[in-house]
């Protein structure tokens, strides 16, 4: 399935401006069982990283053995906007 990837309506170098998310993982398996893992997250400020993640969330050895099936593995993920500031209301 392709998910079209919709880009941000103001460059970073147009002014200060900031997208807070909550951010939800989850893992499904073949037979029902799941983890998740929930965080909020910032983009657009030069003090904040570009890019983010989980290195904890899930060992290797675990992803292969309990959630792989056949090469694929299920990943739900929803991305909940909690707050813009820098954008105008034209841009939304």
């Amino acid at each position: 399935m392709e998910i079209p990837k919709k880009e941000c309506p103001k460059p970073r170098e147009d002014g200060e401006w900031v997208i807070e998310t909550e951010t939800v993982l989850k893992l499904i398996s073949s037979n029902g069982t799941s983890m998740q893992i929930s965080e909020p997250c910032r983009y657009g400020h030069p003090r904040y990283p570009r890019g983010w993640g989980w290195k904890d969330f899930i060992s290797w050895k675990r992803l292969e053995k309990s959630y792989i099936v056949d090469g694929s593995v299920t990943v739900e993920a929803h991305v909940t906007i909690t707050k813009m500031e820098g954008f105008g209301k034209e841009d939304l």
